[in-house]
């Protein structure tokens, strides 16, 4: 508890301070005061952080971390198979926040990243079944999933 108070003063504080500057990745260690090395350790601090707020669930600060994570994890290029982790946990927040518009983009994002990812076609063909959309996707999603990994139960 003392660490997530700490992390509420500090941390999410210093995100915003960073974003309302116009943070950028460094392109070298002079032009910028994080260095390539810091701003990877403070993306992986932000998936971290955006885990454990998801987990107990306080979802307002869980989905600042990742949405922060997203943007900076843009910037430093790293691989569509982390950015669509960090879109499939936001669209499942906005699940749980019953929030279905943003948790089918969402999903739609995170499958544009990573197509093949199970977890992707299964959450998308979910959301376009929730939302009634996409009804004729959702099964072909649904259905592509389950040919696919016909092992998995």
């Amino acid at each position: 508890m003392r660490f997530r108070n700490v992390l509420r003063r500090t941390i999410i504080p210093s995100l915003a301070l960073i974003g309302g500057l116009g943070f950028t990745a460094p392109s070298s260690a002079e032009d910028n005061l994080f260095t390539r090395a810091d701003s990877l350790c403070l993306y992986e601090t932000l998936l971290k952080s955006g885990r454990s707020y998801s987990i107990n669930q306080d979802y307002d600060l869980a989905l600042d971390s990742f949405n922060t994570a997203q943007n900076l994890g843009e910037r430093l290029g790293v691989s569509r198979l982390e950015l669509s982790f960090i879109h499939a946990s936001l669209a499942d927040i906005h699940y749980t926040q019953r929030d279905k518009k943003e948790q089918l983009e969402e999903a739609e994002k995170a499958y544009k990243l990573m197509p093949f990812n199970l977890i992707n076609l299964n959450n998308l063909a979910f959301a376009l079944a929730l939302n009634n959309t996409g009804l004729e996707r959702a099964l072909s999603l649904s259905t592509q999933a389950a040919d696919t990994f016909q092992d998995n139960p």
